[in-house]
C-alpha cells in the first residue's frame, strides 16, 4: 500500500499494482503504478502505448 499526500493536506490510500526499477542516462528510476479504485483490470492497449512513448522524468519520495 501507498499512501498519496497532496499539497492541498488531502490523503489517498492505494494499492501499488506494478513497479519497474531501470537505469538511465542520469540515473536510477522506479516507476509505480498504483491502483485507487479498489480493483485491479486489464489495462487498454492506449495504455499500454502511453506508458511507452512517456518521457522518462526522475522522482522524489518523502519519508516520515
Amino acid at each position: 500500500m501507498i499512501v498519496i499526500i497532496r499539497q492541498n493536506g488531502s490523503v489517498s490510500l492505494c494499492a501499488i499494482t506494478e513497479k519497474t526499477h531501470w537505469f538511465g542516462k542520469n540515473g536510477f528510476y522506479t516507476d509505480f503504478t498504483v491502483d485507487r479504485g479498489g480493483r485491479l483490470r486489464k489495462g487498454r492497449l492506449s495504455d499500454y502505448i502511453s506508458r511507452i512513448t512517456r518521457e522518462k522524468t526522475s522522482s522524489h519520495r518523502l519519508y516520515e
